[in-house]
């Protein structure tokens, strides 16, 4: 366990520890001046107490450990860096994969919610080679994300880093889907790395795609565009890094179908 969250546990729980140890000292000796002429008595008086003090330090203790454990930070996880990569055999299938490396920021974190959005009509397959895969959600609604729960196999601590990855299969077999891949930056991170490979581009294909942005979230028709990004006829891929992108805006890499 990190030594941040070590010392706020032992800070928690020391100020109970001191009461409870007092009040036990002082009990104690009350009894031994007392009921000194009856040892018997003296403890059956010094079991009670401490089968009482026992439990209330019990009761404490669990009311702490609650207490500490609802604690939520209003950025649950920091995140650090993320790579997504778009890999079309064809039109009609795509598998759409992100790794993000992220940073607890609550005392324990048992799981992460991955949001999407598939402009398709099929809904896709999701899967995690890392993350067990639990509720997913397809709310059906346009201004809405969808979204997986992805459940870490062992919980995170305070400030532990981890890898989330998230897949998507998709088909696209009745051609609805929008060629473009977006992120949304609701909090600060250091590099965000977009692949996009179309392996089924002719040879002879050279046409850039195009980075664009929109602040705040806003209406898809205020995108403005930020960079053109070459095709590479070798790897048939579109390559970027986004550097330090700008918090409360969507970036999105659009090519042609």
């Amino acid at each position: 366990m990190p030594n941040n969250l070590t010392k706020t546990v032992v800070n928690l729980f020391s100020k109970g520890f001191y009461f409870f140890a007092s009040l036990s000292s002082i009990v104690g000796i009350v009894a031994v001046l007392f009921f000194n002429d009856d040892k018997g008595f003296s403890l059956l008086i010094a079991l009670i107490f401490f089968c009482v003090l026992l439990l209330s330090f019990t009761i404490y203790l669990i009311y702490i450990l609650h207490k500490t454990l609802a604690v939520r930070n209003e950025n649950e996880y920091d995140s650090i860096s993320t790579s997504i990569l778009l890999d079309a055999t064809d039109k009609n299938t795509l598998t759409y994969e992100v790794y993000k490396l992220i940073q607890a920021k609550r005392p324990i974190l048992t799981d992460f919610k991955f949001e999407f959005k598939w402009s398709g009509s099929i809904l896709p397959k999701i899967s995690s080679d890392i993350q067990e895969v639990g509720t997913v959600a397809d709310l059906k609604d346009p201004d809405r994300r969808d979204y997986a729960i992805l459940r870490f196999k062992k919980p995170l601590v305070y400030n532990q880093s981890h890898v989330i990855h998230f897949r998507a299969e998709m088909d696209d077999s009745d051609q609805k889907a929008q060629p473009f891949i977006a992120t949304k930056i609701d909090r600060p991170v250091d590099v965000i790395h977009f692949r996009v490979i179309l392996r089924y581009k002719p040879n002879d294909y050279d046409k850039a795609a195009i980075i664009e942005r929109v602040r705040n979230h806003s209406d898809v028709r205020n995108f403005e565009q930020t960079r053109s990004i070459a095709f590479d006829k070798d790897t048939k891929t579109y390559d970027f890094h986004l550097l330090d992108p700008e918090v409360n805006c969507t970036y999105r890499i659009v090519w042609e179908k």
